[in-house]
């Protein structure tokens, strides 16, 4: 498996996954963030399974489990890295 370092690259990984209803655990969500848009996301969480998501805010803050539904209303994309 390779991931590559950024979200500008990661975003281009792996292979498409059209629904969150198909979400498996592993699967990367891209938003744009504070510092992104919809066409380059600036912010990815991976998917843990039974709606919960891990996220790193920003560097220097710890890593954070979310609800995946605090986000669902903001992905612009979302890729499955492992099969």
């Amino acid at each position: 498996m390779h991931l590559p370092r950024t979200t500008f690259d990661q975003v281009n990984a792996g292979r498409p996954v059209y629904s969150i209803a198909q979400l498996q655990p592993g699967d990367l969500l891209f938003i744009p963030g504070s510092d992104g848009t919809p066409q380059a996301p600036g912010h990815v969480g991976m998917y843990l399974g039974q709606g919960l998501l891990i996220r790193a805010p920003q560097t220097g803050e710890v890593v954070k489990l979310s609800p995946l539904g605090q986000w669902a209303s903001s992905v612009v994309a979302m890729r499955r890295i492992v099969e």
